[in-house]
């Protein structure tokens, strides 16, 4: 799975984009499940933009976008 591109300037703003799930990033980063645990344990990864799901059950989401920057940035916060 790659991070999906920015919306094309022919596309409306207001475009839905796919959110990221906890499962996702292992693959779209190249590192293990457990490498990620340790990135968001550390604070050094993005905190997800969304929350899905009621009380304890609540999973983490997050806009390609969030993943991208924080690319971007060298993979600093």
């Amino acid at each position: 799975m790659s991070i999906p591109r920015k919306p094309r300037e022919d596309q409306p703003a207001d475009a839905i984009e796919e959110l990221l799930r906890n499962e996702d990033l292992p693959r779209l980063l190249n590192c293990s499940d457990r490498m990620v645990l340790r990135l968001r344990a550390a604070s050094k990864f993005p905190k997800p933009d969304v929350l899905v799901g009621t009380g304890s059950r609540k999973s983490p989401r997050w806009k390609p976008s969030t993943i991208r920057l924080w690319i971007e940035n060298g993979g600093v916060q």
